[in-house]
């Protein structure tokens, strides 16, 4: 591009300062009293500081701010900017990583949890059950137990009857015994008057069916004392069983006791560890509309230097209007002038086919922004999609 730095004739007003790297300094002067003056080159990169002025009755002006961004800057920026997003995509996959990888370890040993606490309250009911039938036959043969020793009691008192019954039975075989020999000793010396006396087989039969009933009551009570001792070694055994019934069911309950407060300690972890889920959740979610808010602040920025961009390139396209009225006038002073001024005319056209290069190139620049902004637009969505996944996690956690 070429740089003008003063331009006199009585047609035209005198230009700024430029820059162009292809023109070196030089001064022509006309052989009348009109003259153009070309000062030295003046500038940092192309369009920068370009400052054209145009006829007087076009009434308008070309130039660009000194604070204008250049497109090093730009793509200095925006590598900047899509080095950030790359950083920061990599700390949100990261983080969400770190987050589903404690939520599926904190679900698994909720699962473990749940599932040794029912296997520990299925024990317990089995156990329960057990005690609970346990019970009920240790009270069964209670009652049994009770029913025999009312019987027994009931058999010793016949027992008690009968032996009563054979005492009196055998004092009154010796009463008559003694009245018999007593008589036998009377009578000796006369006859028996019959009916008189007691019959003697009466009596030992009376005796022979005491001692019989006796003797019955006797096998009796035996049976039921030997069947009392069955029952009583069958309580016994069902009181051994009963007692370790009873011990297993306080191992277990003191095992569940020990389970209950493993569970609440873990609940108090479990608490605790989702109240700091939930405040990573929270971080992670200010972090992330931090960061959304940073993409968009880049996006606006971007935004802008595409703008700078599309400002240069309209200051390109009249700075190569201005140059071709410039050219214009510069051929109708041509002819006035030496071989020279010819070579000056050369130097200029191929700057102004350096300045059309120099404008495809910042075009394709553009272009190549254009796709900078839409892969950063793109992770921009990408992101929020990872946001949307938070509240989902959230909820699962709090589960």
């Amino acid at each position: 591009m070429m740089a003008v730095s003063s331009l006199q004739e009585p047609s035209m007003p005198a230009a700024t300062e430029g820059s162009d790297d292809l023109m070196s300094d030089f001064v022509v002067l006309p052989a009348n009293d009109e003259s153009i003056g070309f000062g030295p080159v003046a500038g940092s990169g192309p369009l920068e500081h370009l400052k054209l002025s145009l006829p007087q009755d076009d009434g308008s002006s070309l130039s660009t701010c000194s604070d204008d961004l250049t497109h090093q800057e730009a793509e200095e920026r925006i590598a900047k900017v899509l080095e950030e997003n790359t950083i920061l995509k990599e700390k949100v996959a990261k983080s969400t990583a770190k987050i589903r990888q404690q939520f599926e370890a904190f679900t698994a040993w909720q699962k473990q949890l749940d599932k040794a606490q029912h296997a520990l309250r299925a024990e317990l009911a089995m156990a329960q059950l057990m005690l609970d039938e346990k019970t009920s036959a240790e009270a069964e043969l209670q009652k049994q137990v009770q029913e025999l020793a009312a019987e027994r009691q009931a058999l010793l008192e016949a027992s008690r009857a009968v032996a009563a019954e054979h005492d009196e039975a055998t004092k009154q075989a010796e009463a008559v015994q003694a009245v018999n020999n007593t008589i036998e000793d009377s009578m000796s010396f006369c006859d028996p008057v019959p009916g008189l006396l007691p019959s003697k087989d009466r009596a030992e039969m009376s005796l022979s069916q005491t001692m019989v009933k006796l003797h019955d009551e006797q096998s009796k009570t035996a049976q039921l004392t030997k069947k009392i001792e069955e029952l009583t070694d069958k309580l016994e055994r069902a009181s051994r069983k009963t007692e370790e019934f009873k011990e297993i069911v306080a191992e277990l309950s003191k095992k569940l006791y020990e389970a209950d407060s493993r569970n609440t300690a873990f609940t108090s972890q479990a608490t605790s560890k989702c109240a700091e889920l939930e405040t990573a959740l929270l971080e992670k979610e200010a972090l992330v509309r931090a960061l959304q808010g940073q993409c968009e602040s880049k996006v606006a920025e971007i935004d802008d230097l595409r703008r700078a961009l599309l400002t240069a390139e309209k200051n390109c396209d009249r700075a190569r209007r201005d140059y071709a009225e410039l050219l214009h006038t510069w051929q109708e002073f041509e002819n006035s002038n030496d071989a020279g001024e010819r070579t000056f005319v050369r130097v200029e056209r191929q700057s102004g086919v350096a300045a059309s290069r120099q404008a495809e190139k910042h075009v394709q620049e553009l272009a190549e922004r254009d796709s900078q902004i839409t892969t950063l637009k793109k992770d921009v969505e990408k992101l929020q999609k990872e946001l949307e996944l938070l509240p989902p996690l959230q909820a699962q956690v709090e589960v």
